[in-house]
């Protein structure tokens, strides 16, 4: 790890260390050689008639102990990062309890454990703005038809000494921690009255691309066809247009060529297998803001 300027920080950055220009700190450079971000992790899975149990665990060494230091023996400890267990069911709820990402942090799949979105950047820090806590936590989710995820939570709280100017000096928050109850003698601690309550909703419509083949399109396009067929099947009697034998193969999965949507003109969708593309709400609406000029998405 190296830093053009002293921060005399880890593989961690802290950003609120960051020396400012012209300062000492800023004129020098630092390196560190560092395993501690080497990572341990095992995964249990389980299936049975109705569910799939799931067993998670993660362990580095970035943690440090009263003496750790890197002077001759690189004395860092082993610290949780995540564990938890999950029962994830056929009927599309899922439970889970453990040490993890929270509910808050962004993921992939639905609201899946495990499938977190996280910064692509070596720093442990991540980079400002990136929401996120990794402690304990009971959640519940349900998938809702593929693309509508609700998800509830219950976590642990933590509420850092609050700065600033004329704050009331009778506020007890929290203090430092009781070196026999087994906390951290230098780090806060608040006194949580009750655990943080999380709730979340993600919808995936499936507007997404690299699909060759009509199995793959979401059903939001199923949808599509079943409203605009009969429009559709207007057009061709009225005009008297005889189909290509491109349009007719994709007539059962996709809207053809020259379809119409009521208010817009003639829409023209690409051959989405020639293109590679997974047709959805969005061929529509780009469709719909062209009007009735052919519009191609993508190329061979």
């Amino acid at each position: 790890m190296n830093r053009t300027t002293a921060t005399a920080s880890g593989i961690n950055t802290a950003f609120t260390g960051i020396p400012l220009n012209y300062s000492d700190a800023s004129e020098l450079s630092e390196f560190y050689g560092t395993g501690r971000q080497s990572r341990i992790a095992l995964t249990a899975q389980g299936k049975l008639a109705n569910m799939t149990l799931t067993g998670h665990w993660e362990a580095d060494w970035l943690s440090a102990g009263a003496d750790s230091n890197n002077n001759q023996s690189n004395s860092y400890t082993m610290r949780q990062r995540v564990l938890y267990g999950e029962a994830k069911m056929n009927s599309g709820w899922d439970v889970s309890a453990g040490t993890g990402w929270d509910l808050v942090a962004e993921t992939t799949q639905g609201l899946q454990r495990g499938t977190e979105i996280l910064p692509a950047t070596i720093d442990a820090q991540y980079e400002a703005g990136f929401a996120w806590t990794r402690q304990f936590s009971f959640r519940f989710t349900k998938n809702i038809g593929q693309h509508v995820f609700a998800g509830f939570s219950v976590e642990n709280a933590e509420t850092l000494n609050p700065g600033g100017q004329n704050l009331p000096s009778n506020v007890l928050i929290g203090s430092a921690g009781a070196g026999g109850g087994h906390f951290n003698a230098g780090a806060n601690y608040s006194f949580n009255y009750a655990p943080d309550l999380v709730a979340k909703i993600a919808v995936e419509p499936g507007w997404v691309t690299g699909s060759s083949s009509a199995s793959s399109a979401p059903s939001v396009t199923a949808s599509i066809r079943r409203l605009a067929r009969p429009i559709i099947q207007r057009r061709r009697r009225g005009r008297g247009r005889r189909l290509s034998r491109t349009a007719r193969r994709q007539e059962s999965d996709y809207l053809p060529e020259g379809a119409v949507w009521p208010g817009c003109g003639p829409l023209w969708f690409v051959d989405h297998r020639r293109h590679h593309l997974a047709p959805g709400w969005l061929d529509l609406a780009a469709a719909w803001l062209l009007g009735s000029r052919r519009y191609s998405a993508g190329s061979d």
